[in-house]
């Protein structure tokens, strides 16, 4: 099945996609894609949704970023630093895009890779425009804030 990955990858996008209007079909095409990214080399599925994160428009585009935001916590810190330079440039074009559940799925991306990262991301978003900055600050301060809670909280 290993041999497969890349096709199978854009045969479930293409599914989602086109059986959007049927939720099920829809919500199990993206059930196995969810599937066969926890059991496939994230390399291999991030080499895929990167093109489909430049070339599709939405509905196809926010689940390809939704996708790539599981993949990342996947990846140590210095491989996420290393695919950087190729993440982040169809990413931020996505968050210019005019639907705002892709800009909402871009920023809980940015959030994880930041859950990864920690500051060593801050310097590659400083092509962000500051309402953009401020947005993903806001959400990264939420997520940590959650994070440290839960950690924090009584074990009933």
């Amino acid at each position: 099945f290993g041999a497969f990955t890349e096709h199978v990858l854009l045969r479930l996008l293409a599914a989602a996609h086109a059986c959007a209007p049927s939720r099920e079909v829809a919500a199990s095409a993206e059930e196995a894609l969810e599937l066969l990214l926890s059991i496939s080399d994230p390399h291999r599925c991030i080499a895929v949704l990167v093109p489909v994160l430049v070339n599709e428009p939405p509905p196809t585009l926010q689940l390809a970023i939704r996708l790539q935001s599981k993949l990342v916590g996947r990846f140590s810190q210095l491989q996420l630093l290393s695919i950087l330079p190729q993440l982040l440039p169809p990413l931020f074009e996505a968050f210019k895009n005019a639907h705002a559940d892709v800009r909402k799925a871009v920023v809980f991306c940015l959030v994880d890779m930041y859950l990864v990262l920690g500051e060593q991301l801050t310097p590659h978003l400083a092509t962000l425009s500051t309402a953009q900055l401020k947005l993903v600050t806001i959400y990264i301060n939420k997520t940590t804030k959650a994070r440290a809670d839960r950690l924090h909280a009584p074990h009933i």
